[in-house]
């Protein structure tokens, strides 16, 4: 999407106030006050650089309404064009897991894994030798939350696998 483009729509949908605004706090700023946001696979506000106190409750209505209308007709733009903005805390943990050749909690876990993998929320590699099974797991996440969340996942399906190859149901109490 080129700057005219997402200019041009937006001139089209938003009145003449409004885009007046939306320009000014663009000159103010040298750059769009919204921006792709790769883990939504949305245009969201980009206001960190600006002091909360000194935005204008226009201004910030304004640059709401503009992902709006830029949301709603992602089918006719190229939204990540727009500034693109990454998770500081994103990236890529490893995993590793050992198993015997003989040991059934491998095969439990794999079919625990599956969906998983199928879902493209984790890589898995196999590495397998004469008395051991090493399976290392990748596991991109984008955020602390969503990290801790997928690791529990991961470490979950392990234990469960570990129970129903043991024949141990969970243990609990109703609420």
């Amino acid at each position: 999407m080129s700057k005219s483009d997402y200019l041009s729509l937006l001139r089209q949908y938003l009145d003449t106030d409004a885009f007046a605004t939306l320009c000014d706090l663009v000159r103010r700023r040298e750059r769009p006050p919204f921006e792709y946001d790769s883990t939504t696979a949305r245009i969201e506000p980009a206001l960190d650089d600006i002091d909360p106190e000194n935005v204008a409750a226009v201004d910030l209505d304004v640059v709401l309404t503009a992902c709006d209308i830029l949301n709603r007709h992602a089918d006719q733009l190229d939204l990540q064009s727009v500034h693109t903005t990454v998770c500081p805390d994103s990236g890529i943990s490893e995993h590793s897991f050992d198993f015997t050749p003989e040991d059934p909690e491998y095969a439990a876990f794999m079919r625990l894994l599956q969906p998983m993998i199928n879902a493209a929320e984790i890589q898995v590699a196999t590495f397998k030798q004469p008395d051991l099974i090493r399976l290392r797991v990748h596991l991109p996440y984008y955020g602390e939350h969503d990290y801790q969340q997928k690791k529990e996942q991961l470490y979950f399906c392990r234990d469960l696998a570990r129970r129903r190859v043991k024949q141990t149901p969970f243990h609990g109490t109703r609420v």
